[in-house]
């Protein structure tokens, strides 16, 4: 073996080269950039899902208030609040349309349906549409907007929702002369 010659070894590197940090950095940047950017559109998501369930719920509860007692509505120029903090408000409308009804028979043409001198024409379309309020106490109603949710139901006027509905009715002489007006009309 020979004793003088020098041996060779490879030098150990202790750290990290400039180069490699600022690579490391620009990395991590990049992967928060896009974890904040993903919980910002999944908040945006989850914000604008409340919204439309809101106003699910508000043409909901006002169109069986509409349907139980149409004196008792609120304002349809003021805006109605919910949510657990009140943080969402809407302005609402609602549209009732009479519709026609004909009975079609295979092979035949279409004639009106009449039984017993009442007609199903008393049957009406109620329609209650909601929007979000965009801009604080500006009805978007009135701006010709679409409406953030649109809830129809057909109604007859004179058949009521549910028994305590027709006993509510019943019991002032008002609520009375109203569904036996509703029934004249139906019957002409």
């Amino acid at each position: 073996m020979y004793r003088g010659a020098a041996t060779f070894q490879t030098p150990t590197r202790r750290g990290l080269t400039m180069l490699e940090t600022v690579l490391a950095a620009v990395l991590i940047a990049m992967i928060a950039t896009t974890l904040v950017a993903g919980l910002g559109f999944v908040h945006a998501d989850h914000l604008r899902q409340q919204q439309k369930l809101g106003a699910a719920e508000i043409a909901n509860r006002l169109m069986l208030q509409y349907l139980d007692e149409k004196s008792a509505m609120p304002s349809d120029a003021l805006a109605v609040t919910y949510g657990s903090r009140g943080q969402f408000r809407y302005y609402w409308k609602v549209q009732e349309e009479k519709v026609s009804m004909r009975e079609v028979r295979s092979g035949a043409t279409a004639t009106t349906n009449r039984t017993g001198g009442v007609t199903a024409d008393r049957i009406k379309l109620v329609t209650i549409r909601v929007w979000n309020e965009q801009t604080p106490n500006v009805n978007p109603a009135l701006s010709g907007l679409p409406e953030d949710y649109r809830l129809a139901r057909l109604m007859d006027p004179i058949a009521p929702r549910n028994p305590d509905s027709i006993a509510k009715t019943m019991s002032t002489p008002e609520g009375m002369a109203e569904w036996l007006r509703q029934i004249q009309e139906g019957s002409q």
